[in-house]
């Protein structure tokens, strides 16, 4: 792609006083979009990522439009139409307008930061801010660092009250960890954080570590600076990582993919534009012949039927949806003039819907109805495909997503690996260590696996200490290259069994996807193949299924 791989410069960083703005709103809002841009540009395009981008655009213009910053608005909506654009194909000439657009926004960014540095270049953007260690023992700062660096997690570590304020005043960080004894006194360190919060320069979340005597009086003044983890002696790095993914998670609560289906185009127009602003991703259709088709392309968390249109009716359709077993458990809201309840309930059981919205729609009660139905639905969704210790896919899942991404590569030929992976050794670790160390050894390479590896890669827990990881767009030579990366890290994890620490490694099997290969079950089984030539080189390593027994 000409010119796309070129680095786009964003604003220099902005003191954390100024980031409670409104107009600083799109101000961050546009440099998350352009940091998954440079990443999706690096690891390769696919509708997936064009799909995390749109989201990501999406709340840029909500932002835009609320605090009336037209500049940022212009540019957002015009990337939104280049997307429109790439959904038909993702070919190189729109890709590189989506570049340009970027990099006009990269430039209205700039322009809405602080003037006094526009003249100084600017840093390239990370795709994570620093973690702070602000930590008086040095030597124990600098091993906690050096654990988290094999997350892929960049730490600063800092001494003094001094180092953290010049710091703060630059760059406030993704989470600060700090010492309650920070500044050499009792409770220092909480009483600074304390000051931080009543002058509203706390926009950053905060965990406190004792390293010395502590009291219930120290964890109640941690408490009430608004810190959520508080840890004593030492910091266990898969707890504190997962801490992290808590309170710098991206994805809003409100992110429901909603099809619409209304034969009114005025109406399907006002649902569109309620949901858009409500930061939702809608897709409206007007035809029901349609509906089939939509659903397999758009995927959608929940969908909106008008109750009476030309040729059937809502209930028809929601009984054809629910004859398919990938719907059958997917939220349908229903959309009448109809106010008499008995009809309404009378339509919701013949055709399987799950509530009523009456004409004409109160758009606060449409929002409500859809994150209401939609958070309900995705949690059961989450019991019903995630292992319950990791969070991970659970086996059944991870081979329907892999059957996905073979389907979907085998229409666009495109590269598709599948890996194996085996932690070594591990009856030995359970019987050493314990069943409770094991288990936290499982969820150190989960947590690994989803820190190292890409948003569109799938990562799930096939049994036992077995993994599976779907690698699209991904070589074979690519795949080996990846795993043998995340191995020669995560063998060096410490993994803490009270007192002790000892490390452990995995074997890797991995096969690539070939033109004879038509299904997950396939290409699961030559994968396991590698894995057992893995294990028979001695473990520890990583092996491509190389075709010969």
């Amino acid at each position: 792609m000409t010119d796309s791989n070129t680095p786009i410069e964003n604003t220099p960083p902005t003191q954390a006083s100024d980031q409670n703005t409104p107009i600083s709103k799109a101000t961050t809002q546009s440099r998350r979009l352009i940091s998954t841009w440079q990443a999706f540009n690096k690891a390769g395009w696919t509708q997936e990522n064009l799909k995390q981008l749109q989201l990501i655009n999406q709340r840029l213009i909500g932002y835009s439009e609320r605090y009336q910053d037209e500049d940022h608005l212009t540019v957002a909506q015009a990337i939104e139409q280049v997307i429109a654009q790439c959904q038909d194909s993702l070919e190189k000439s729109k890709l590189d307008l989506l570049t340009q657009r970027v990099r006009d926004l990269a430039k209205i960014t700039l322009r809405k930061s602080d003037k006094s540095q526009q003249e100084e270049t600017p840093p390239q953007l990370k795709l994570r801010k620093p973690i702070y260690l602000a930590i008086t023992d040095t030597t124990y700062a600098a091993k906690l660092a050096k654990q988290l660096s094999y997350f892929g997690l960049q730490c600063k570590q800092l001494s003094t009250k001094d180092e953290l304020e010049q710091h703060l005043r630059i760059t406030p960080p993704s989470i600060l960890l700090i010492e309650t004894n920070f500044c050499g006194t009792q409770d220092s360190g909480v009483e600074l954080i304390q000051q931080l919060k009543d002058e509203s320069r706390l926009d950053f979340p905060v965990s406190f570590l004792s390293l010395g005597n502590c009291t219930l009086e120290t964890r109640l003044k941690a408490i009430r600076t608004g810190s959520k983890s508080f840890y004593v002696e030492s910091v266990d790095p898969g707890r504190f990582i997962e801490s992290i993914d808590v309170e710098n998670s991206d994805v809003l609560d409100n992110d429901y993919r909603v099809l619409v289906l209304d034969d009114s185009r005025s109406q399907a127009h006002f649902i569109d534009t309620t949901l858009k602003k409500a930061k939702m991703t809608a897709k409206v259709i007007t035809d029901p012949l349609l509906i089939l088709d939509t659903l397999e392309e758009f995927q959608p968390d929940l969908v909106v039927l008008d109750m009476y249109m030309p040729g059937c009716t809502g209930s028809e359709l929601a009984h054809i949806i629910r004859q398919h077993e990938k719907w059958v458990s997917m939220p349908i809201v229903f959309l009448s003039a109809e106010d008499d309840i008995n009809k309404q309930l009378q339509a919701m059981s013949l055709g399987g819907g799950d509530d009523f919205l009456t004409k004409p729609i109160n758009p606060d009660h449409l929002i409500r109805t859809i994150r209401n139905r939609g958070s309900r639905a995705k949690s059961l969704l989450a019991l019903m495909v995630r292992d319950s210790l990791t969070g991970l896919y659970n086996h059944t899942h991870s081979l329907h997503k892999l059957d996905n991404a073979i389907q979907h590569n085998l229409r666009d030929k495109t590269p598709l690996s599948f890996a194996m992976l085996d932690i070594d050794h591990f009856k030995k670790v359970n019987d050493t260590y314990g069943h409770p160390i094991g288990d936290k050894v499982i969820k150190s390479l989960a947590l690994f696996l989803k820190q190292r590896l890409r948003k569109t890669d799938v990562i799930g827990r096939y049994g036992g200490e077995e993994f599976a990881v779907v690698l699209p767009n991904t070589s074979a030579t690519d795949a080996v290259m990846i795993l043998n990366e995340i191995l020669s890290k995560f063998r060096n994890i410490a993994q803490s069994a009270g007192e002790k620490d000892f490390n452990v490694t995995f074997s890797c099997g991995i096969a690539a996807l070939a033109p004879e290969i038509k299904d997950a079950s396939a290409l699961s089984e030559l994968a396991d193949k590698a894995l057992y030539e893995a294990k028979r080189a001695g473990r520890n390593c990583v092996r491509l299924y190389s075709g010969t027994e």
